[in-house]
């Protein structure tokens, strides 16, 4: 696993994404979109491998409403064994890192 202060993400935290939205049975740019979001998360100094779990699942919310694949946040709390609030609060934090427009509905 890469240091947390590295410029890259973790293999394993790039494992969990795509295997968690695998498992959720949606399409491969879901979890293309969400690595992207996380890396780009990283440039902009947030840093997923403090909590792989949280910022994965809210990434994966966040891509999967990207992509019009949208999945509820207890389904996604459900597979990556996170709390719903988890998901609210790393999603607030990646949507404001990333500029992107917080109106999930």
């Amino acid at each position: 696993m890469k240091d947390s202060k590295s410029n890259t993400l973790s293999e394993d935290l790039i494992a969990l994404v795509t295997r968690s939205v695998r498992k959720m049975r949606l399409p491969g740019e879901v979890a293309k979109g969400a690595i992207g979001y996380l890396e780009t998360a990283l440039e902009h100094g947030i840093s997923p491998e403090q909590n792989p779990k949280g910022y994965g699942a809210a990434a994966v919310y966040i891509a999967s409403i990207m992509t019009h694949n949208r999945v509820t946040q207890d389904a996604i709390a459900h597979v990556f064994k996170v709390s719903v609030q988890t998901i609210r609060i790393k999603y607030m934090e990646l949507v404001r890192s990333l500029g992107i427009r917080s109106n999930p509905r």
